[in-house]
């Protein structure tokens, strides 16, 4: 699985020790075409009566519903999917859903327009491609939040993001082999696995990967058990 990939990516990585020379050792560490396509850029937690929703950084959305059936909505939109809890998905338009649905989508409605009101944005924003396709927006499969208010998400294409309570995140991608970091002025900078490896990183940035290597590992656990 993905996850299980970059558990493996992370573990041969730690294995490098950080370098003592602070200064500049990430940027030959850099590889901005891995940039990963898709992170949560915003997000609210509604859990207590409601679930958790999210903005991706190409400005589709998602809902992550207490029930544990999910709302994809495409950046436009106007594309809903919705997934049950045996992950079976349909598709709709908007402005063509079941009265079953009823209900979420109005919360769906509150949230989105909750958001783009009071959130700001992550990251930098890419932009969406008119032809992009519902199908292939990844939902969120799994999030937790820890004890010290940091908040992990894990999506379905493999993607892997942790929000410090400092503001800083990271977006970690298998696929790309790469992390990205997002610092709290919203600056963005890939880093590429293989030349962590090679290059060693600061102090810090081996913190956070321990910590993601730990979070991965809790998650697989969540999966196993289920």
């Amino acid at each position: 699985s993905h996850l299980s990939e970059l558990l493996s990516q992370l573990t041969s990585l730690l294995n490098s020790p950080p370098v003592e020379r602070e200064m500049g050792i990430e940027d030959v560490c850099e590889a901005p075409e891995a940039m990963p396509v898709f992170w949560i850029s915003k997000w609210i937690d509604f859990t207590e009566k409601y679930g958790i929703c999210y903005e991706l950084c190409d400005r589709s959305m998602g809902v992550f519903f207490n029930d544990s059936t999910k709302f994809v909505l495409d950046a436009r939109r106007n594309q809903l999917a919705f997934v049950d809890k045996e992950n079976r998905e349909e598709h709709y338009s908007m402005d063509n859903t079941p009265y079953s649905l009823d209900k979420k989508v109005k919360l769906l409605d509150y949230f989105t327009k909750y958001m783009d009101t009071h959130l700001l944005s992550a990251g930098a924003k890419k932009a969406s491609n008119a032809g992009d396709e519902l199908a292939r927006l990844p939902c969120l499969r799994f999030w937790l939040k820890t004890k010290s208010s940091n908040i992990a998400f894990h999506l379905s294409n493999g993607t892997l993001q942790i929000n410090f309570a400092d503001h800083v995140k990271l977006v970690l991608c298998p696929l790309m082999g790469a992390v990205s970091i997002i610092d709290p002025h919203q600056n963005l900078r890939v880093l590429k696995f293989s030349l962590i490896k090679e290059h060693g990183c600061t102090h810090e940035l081996y913190r956070r990967l321990k910590y993601a290597k730990g979070i991965c590992e809790k998650i697989m656990e969540h999966y196993s058990s289920k």
